[in-house]
């Protein structure tokens, strides 16, 4: 049974899982896609994430919504402003947090998605050189219009969340309410995003501690560690962390990781779940509202993610699977 948040400035209560629509799987093919969509609302997943710069996922939900009738009852969660030409050289790349490229990327989306509204917006990258001001009284003006519930950033740092928010609240304009770093039970050994932000293990438990006493909900992406849970690498075969691109076996396959997924195949035998699933579970019982993005090309494989939610786990379980305890 799927459960609901409700997150600040937004419509609809969102479901706890967010369907990932960036992969390029559910790019193949209306019929394919659909059928994806589909399983989603049918498990209670009515939260999507999508980008502006997902190549065609913002067009083909457009279709989807249309055809299915169904925008009043989904929270889209959409994003702007990413650079150009990132690379490992230059993870900031072009940048485009400016107030002109973020117009031009909300109209776009709006146009590509054929709504009137954004449930959730969030700035794709910080960039600390730009002036944001000018960006922030775009975004208000769209939250003041309707048009954007809730404003937020994705790979924004907490410190840096502070100060726009602060620089917000000194100009009467929308703060930002809602946050998409990656998360996960993995921690990552290399930015495997170019600039992106983690808040994973015990280097970021600062981090953590702001969101848990700020209240700020964090959309999650990557929460399978760029698919080291994906319940396709085992702990006891080296061979099978070939299965995952070079980013994923550079950036997740560490001893402390490993030791995590000894962990996670041994409880996930004995609460009869599988790796992913209880991966996922670990997400959801953090301290703060945490709502995991999953991605999946399968009808089941929605069906399977949303079976996280029925994995009771105790605080002590949460910490032996992070490695902050050897007792359960």
């Amino acid at each position: 049974m799927m459960e609901y948040a409700r997150l600040p400035g937004v419509r609809n209560k969102a479901s706890l899982l967010l369907l990932g629509c960036a992969t390029n799987d559910m790019m193949q093919g209306r019929d394919a896609s659909f059928s994806v969509l589909d399983a989603a609302m049918d498990a209670g997943i009515n939260a999507l994430d999508t980008a502006r710069v997902y190549g065609e996922s913002e067009a083909l939900l457009g279709r989807w919504m249309r055809a299915r009738h169904n925008r009043d009852r989904l929270v889209l969660v959409s994003k702007g402003c990413h650079p150009l030409d990132i690379s490992w050289e230059n993870p900031a790349g072009i940048s485009r947090l400016n107030a002109a490229s973020l117009r031009e990327d909300l109209e776009a989306s709006f146009r590509l998605l054929d709504t009137d509204y954004i449930d959730v917006y969030l700035l794709h990258r910080d960039d600390p050189r730009q002036d944001l001001l000018p960006v922030l009284e775009v975004l208000h003006e769209y939250v003041i219009r309707g048009k954007i519930g809730a404003i937020g950033g994705s790979n924004w740092t907490h410190a840096r969340i502070e100060e726009i928010n602060a620089l917000a609240r000194r100009n009467g304009l929308t703060p930002f309410s809602v946050s998409s770093p990656n998360f996960s039970l993995a921690v990552q050994a290399k930015d495997c995003w170019h600039g992106g932000v983690n808040i994973s293990g015990p280097g970021n438990a600062d981090a953590r501690a702001w969101y848990a006493r700020e209240g700020m909900p964090v959309i999650a992406y990557a929460g399978l560690g760029h698919g080291f849970f994906s319940g396709k690498v085992h702990s006891n075969d080296p061979h099978s962390q070939k299965c995952l691109d070079s980013f994923g076996q550079s950036g997740f396959c560490t001893p402390e990781n490993l030791q995590r997924l000894a962990r996670a195949e041994a409880l996930s035998a004995e609460k009869r779940c599988t790796v992913p699933q209880l991966a996922l579970a670990w997400l959801l019982h953090q301290p703060f509202l945490t709502l995991p993005v999953v991605g999946t090309s399968r009808p089941q494989g929605v069906i399977d993610s949303a079976r996280a939610l029925e994995i009771p786990l105790t605080d002590a379980e949460c910490a032996w699977l992070n490695l902050e305890s050897e007792e359960r």
